[in-house]
């Protein structure tokens, strides 16, 4: 079958945040027997999951099915958008408190790429509005902000468009993505 996808840097903020060694040990047994492709925000975290999971292997005597993936989240769930939406979901429920804040947004742009995966561009666009309306992250959310733009004109909702490329220039001002925006007529 298809590779389960470990994804985005929730994987590593929430070993981080609730303990690694025995968050290593159940991920391991959820993925055990089966190919896995595992990718973070950083090359570093990446091969640090990588090498923790292999290392579950090895304690249970089972091969090697780990790989690291240093490329873009949407070109590795294609091949499997049901898992990888419903890890998005599970981290979405369990990152409720307010300390996990920054990896609920991480778990809603999941949901939405997810969703572009489908072809469900409207999906798409509801779980990057969530994200842009109800959290603040100068590094992660103009991305975001911008994105949702894009897929709002593609929408034909241009009205909506222009609204949020105002909201990143008021909010995110000093963005690389809000200076790349063409000047306001």
């Amino acid at each position: 079958g298809l590779p389960i996808v470990i994804a985005y840097n929730l994987l590593a903020g929430i070993l981080r945040a609730l303990g690694e060694a025995e968050l290593y040990a159940d991920l391991y047994r959820l993925v055990r027997g089966k190919r896995c492709l595992v990718f973070t925000n950083s090359r570093a975290e990446t091969e640090a999951v990588v090498t923790a999971l292999r290392a579950e292997a090895e304690r249970a005597g089972e091969p090697d099915v780990f790989h690291a993936h240093h490329g873009s989240l949407s070109a590795a769930i294609r091949g499997d958008a049901e898992e990888a939406d419903a890890w998005f979901r599970r981290a979405v429920e369990r990152c409720a408190a307010p300390a996990f804040e920054s990896l609920r947004v991480h778990a809603y742009v999941g949901l939405g790429r997810v969703a572009l995966t489908r072809g469900d561009k409207d999906g798409a666009v509801r779980y990057f509005s969530t994200v842009c309306a109800l959290y603040r992250d100068a590094e992660s959310l103009p991305p975001v902000f911008v994105q949702t733009a894009r897929l709002l004109d593609e929408l034909g909702r241009a009205d909506e468009a222009a609204a949020l490329r105002a909201a990143l220039r008021r909010d995110y001002p000093d963005s690389a993505e809000a200076k790349a925006l063409p000047p306001q007529p």
